[in-house]
Protein backbone atom coordinates (compact mmCIF):
# COMPACT_ATOMS: atom_id res chain seq x y z
CA UNK A 1 0.00 0.00 0.00
CA UNK A 2 1.02 3.97 -1.06
CA UNK A 3 2.56 5.36 1.71
CA UNK A 4 0.39 8.53 3.00
CA UNK A 5 3.19 11.11 1.53
CA UNK A 6 3.16 9.56 -1.88
CA UNK A 7 -0.33 9.92 -2.69
CA UNK A 8 -0.71 13.87 -1.29
CA UNK A 9 2.38 14.12 -3.30
CA UNK A 10 0.76 12.59 -6.59
CA UNK A 11 -2.08 14.91 -6.10
CA UNK A 12 -0.17 18.03 -4.69
CA UNK A 13 3.17 18.00 -6.99
CA UNK A 14 3.53 19.54 -10.34
CA UNK A 15 5.47 18.06 -13.29
CA UNK A 16 6.41 19.42 -16.14
CA UNK A 17 6.34 17.31 -19.37
CA UNK A 18 7.27 17.80 -23.04
CA UNK A 19 5.41 16.29 -25.92
CA UNK A 20 7.36 15.90 -29.06
CA UNK A 21 4.54 16.45 -32.12
CA UNK A 22 5.31 14.11 -35.21
CA UNK A 23 6.67 16.35 -37.68
CA UNK A 24 5.17 16.43 -41.26
CA UNK A 25 7.23 15.34 -44.55
CA UNK A 26 10.00 13.44 -43.13
CA UNK A 27 11.08 11.41 -45.78
CA UNK A 28 11.09 14.57 -47.75
CA UNK A 29 13.28 16.95 -45.50
CA UNK A 30 15.85 13.45 -44.50
CA UNK A 31 16.10 13.31 -48.35
CA UNK A 32 16.95 17.34 -48.93
CA UNK A 33 19.44 16.97 -46.31
CA UNK A 34 21.02 14.04 -47.65
CA UNK A 35 21.20 15.82 -50.99
CA UNK A 36 22.83 18.92 -49.72
CA UNK A 37 26.02 17.13 -48.92
CA UNK A 38 25.95 14.49 -51.94
CA UNK A 39 28.60 15.67 -54.32
CA UNK A 40 27.30 16.21 -57.78
CA UNK A 41 23.96 16.56 -56.94
CA UNK A 42 22.19 19.51 -57.78
CA UNK A 43 21.37 20.64 -54.32
CA UNK A 44 24.77 20.37 -53.25
CA UNK A 45 25.89 23.27 -50.85
CA UNK A 46 22.38 24.81 -50.92
CA UNK A 47 21.48 24.61 -47.58
CA UNK A 48 18.52 26.14 -46.11
CA UNK A 49 18.21 27.96 -42.73
CA UNK A 50 16.73 26.27 -39.56
CA UNK A 51 13.25 27.58 -39.72
CA UNK A 52 13.22 26.75 -43.28
CA UNK A 53 13.46 23.04 -42.24
CA UNK A 54 11.13 23.54 -39.43
CA UNK A 55 8.49 24.99 -41.18
CA UNK A 56 9.19 22.58 -44.10
CA UNK A 57 8.17 19.67 -41.63
CA UNK A 58 5.49 21.75 -39.56
CA UNK A 59 2.33 19.95 -39.16
CA UNK A 60 -0.48 22.67 -37.41
CA UNK A 61 -3.22 20.22 -37.44
CA UNK A 62 -1.03 17.36 -35.54
CA UNK A 63 -0.13 20.47 -32.93
CA UNK A 64 -3.07 21.51 -32.47
CA UNK A 65 -4.68 17.75 -31.48
CA UNK A 66 -2.38 17.69 -29.24
CA UNK A 67 -2.82 20.12 -27.76
CA UNK A 68 -6.53 19.98 -27.42
CA UNK A 69 -6.21 16.59 -25.61
CA UNK A 70 -3.64 18.23 -23.01
CA UNK A 71 -5.94 21.17 -22.07
CA UNK A 72 -9.15 18.71 -22.03
CA UNK A 73 -7.09 16.86 -19.67
CA UNK A 74 -6.56 19.40 -17.49
CA UNK A 75 -2.51 20.03 -18.46
CA UNK A 76 -1.60 23.57 -18.74
CA UNK A 77 0.47 24.30 -21.80
CA UNK A 78 3.20 26.57 -20.86
CA UNK A 79 5.46 26.73 -24.13
CA UNK A 80 4.89 25.39 -27.74
CA UNK A 81 7.80 25.73 -30.35
CA UNK A 82 8.12 28.16 -33.01
CA UNK A 83 6.79 25.83 -35.24
CA UNK A 84 4.76 23.27 -32.89
CA UNK A 85 7.20 20.81 -32.83
CA UNK A 86 7.56 20.51 -29.15
CA UNK A 87 4.82 21.22 -26.35
CA UNK A 88 5.86 21.87 -22.73
CA UNK A 89 2.94 21.10 -20.16
CA UNK A 90 2.56 21.36 -16.69
CA UNK A 91 -0.12 19.04 -14.81
CA UNK A 92 -0.66 17.22 -11.23
CA UNK A 93 1.33 14.09 -11.14
CA UNK A 94 -2.26 12.66 -10.61
CA UNK A 95 -3.45 14.14 -14.07
CA UNK A 96 -0.56 12.97 -15.89
CA UNK A 97 -1.54 9.49 -14.33
CA UNK A 98 -4.84 9.77 -16.09
CA UNK A 99 -3.69 11.20 -19.50
CA UNK A 100 -1.38 8.85 -19.85
CA UNK A 101 -2.94 5.73 -18.36
CA UNK A 102 0.40 4.98 -16.34
CA UNK A 103 1.56 4.71 -13.04
CA UNK A 104 3.98 7.35 -11.60
CA UNK A 105 6.12 6.97 -8.40
CA UNK A 106 8.75 8.30 -6.36
CA UNK A 107 12.29 8.10 -6.72
CA UNK A 108 14.94 9.09 -4.45
CA UNK A 109 18.34 10.05 -5.82
CA UNK A 110 21.50 7.89 -4.17
CA UNK A 111 23.52 10.73 -4.10
CA UNK A 112 21.06 13.06 -2.26
CA UNK A 113 18.32 10.91 -0.15
CA UNK A 114 16.47 14.76 0.09
CA UNK A 115 15.94 14.73 -3.03
CA UNK A 116 12.90 12.79 -4.69
CA UNK A 117 11.94 12.95 -8.15
CA UNK A 118 8.51 11.85 -9.38
CA UNK A 119 8.91 9.46 -12.88
CA UNK A 120 6.92 6.69 -14.62
CA UNK A 121 6.92 2.81 -13.59
CA UNK A 122 5.91 1.57 -17.22
CA UNK A 123 5.39 3.03 -20.61
CA UNK A 124 2.55 5.71 -21.30
CA UNK A 125 -0.74 4.84 -23.15
CA UNK A 126 -1.33 7.72 -25.58
CA UNK A 127 -5.13 7.06 -26.80
CA UNK A 128 -5.04 6.24 -30.86
CA UNK A 129 -7.06 9.74 -31.23
CA UNK A 130 -3.95 11.35 -30.32
CA UNK A 131 -1.26 8.79 -30.68
CA UNK A 132 -0.07 9.16 -34.75
CA UNK A 133 0.40 13.03 -33.70
CA UNK A 134 3.22 12.38 -31.39
CA UNK A 135 6.74 11.14 -31.26
CA UNK A 136 7.24 10.78 -27.87
CA UNK A 137 7.37 12.01 -24.51
CA UNK A 138 9.83 13.81 -23.10
CA UNK A 139 11.04 13.77 -19.48
CA UNK A 140 8.90 11.15 -18.14
CA UNK A 141 11.19 8.38 -17.54
CA UNK A 142 14.41 10.48 -17.47
CA UNK A 143 16.52 10.05 -13.97
CA UNK A 144 19.16 11.12 -13.27
CA UNK A 145 22.62 9.82 -13.51
CA UNK A 146 23.95 7.76 -10.57
CA UNK A 147 26.95 8.45 -8.67
CA UNK A 148 30.39 6.01 -9.98
CA UNK A 149 32.52 5.56 -7.56
CA UNK A 150 35.90 4.98 -9.73
CA UNK A 151 39.00 5.02 -7.38
CA UNK A 152 37.61 6.56 -4.55
CA UNK A 153 36.08 9.39 -6.77
CA UNK A 154 32.55 9.79 -7.13
CA UNK A 155 31.41 11.33 -10.41
CA UNK A 156 27.93 12.42 -10.99
CA UNK A 157 28.43 13.28 -15.08
CA UNK A 158 28.41 9.20 -15.29
CA UNK A 159 25.92 7.75 -18.08
CA UNK A 160 22.94 6.71 -16.23
CA UNK A 161 21.69 3.06 -16.49
CA UNK A 162 20.36 3.25 -20.62
CA UNK A 163 23.24 5.21 -21.76
CA UNK A 164 21.09 8.58 -20.93
CA UNK A 165 23.23 10.96 -19.67
CA UNK A 166 21.57 12.63 -16.22
CA UNK A 167 21.41 16.06 -15.44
Amino acid sequence: MPSRNLIEHKSLAQLNLSFFVRPANGNLSKELLLNVSSPGHTLRHRFITHDQLHALVAFPARTQTVRAWLEAGAAVVLTEGPHGHLIEASASVATWERLLAVEMGTFTSAADGSHAIVRSRGRPHIPPSVADSLVGVLDLAMLPARPVVRGGVTSSSAAAPGGDKGG
